[in-house]
């Protein structure tokens, strides 16, 4: 092989995509995006299921649809969440297919790993159990994107209802991490 100042063609070719692969993981690593495809409600097995000090609702919920995304580098995120309502509850049977006493949400997005977390601007939940929220967060979580965990709890119930605010009811399913656009 001919030498290129005492280094050989080959090596400076392995050199090369080794530098290029390493320039293109920092870029891919740079401006990440986490999306959860869907949202799901509580399920009634998850009763009991405390999140680093975040409890659950005592009863399920379900969604129709919904997702999530953070951008972590500027701390935008966005969710929507549509149909979010009560399941089966022998005691609140009535409620059942309502969002019952819960007016308003938010989103907390934390880091599984540490129990970092942040918690999104409170936005209203309809009567047909639909919220929406597009902003930026306070700071995001310093975690690995692999270990972000997305909750949407409580935040505002109707006047003489139980202490049920902060409780969640409903996370982030379906996890992807792209590079953001």
């Amino acid at each position: 092989m001919r030498a290129l100042g005492g280094m050989s063609v080959v090596a400076v070719l392995v050199m090369g995509v080794i530098l290029g692969s390493a320039i293109a993981g920092v870029a891919h690593a740079e401006n990440p995006v986490v999306r959860w495809d869907r949202i799901e409600g509580i399920k009634p097995n998850a009763a009991g299921q405390v999140i680093h000090g975040i409890a659950p609702v005592a009863f399920p919920w379900s969604t129709t649809r919904g997702s999530a995304s953070l951008n972590l580098d500027n701390g935008k995120l966005q969710f929507h969440v549509e149909g979010l309502s009560m399941g089966a509850s022998p005691t609140l049977v009535a409620l059942i297919g309502t969002t019952g006493a819960v007016t308003e949400v938010k989103a907390t997005i934390l880091c599984h790993q540490s129990g970092e977390r942040v918690d999104s601007e409170v936005v209203e939940l309809s009567e047909d159990g639909d919220a929406m929220f597009s902003g930026q967060l306070s700071s995001v979580p310093n975690c690995e994107a692999s270990d972000l965990v997305f909750l949407l709890r409580i935040a505002g119930v109707v006047p003489d209802a139980p202490p049920i605010a902060d409780l969640w009811l409903a996370h982030g399913a379906a996890r992807k991490i792209r590079e953001s656009k």
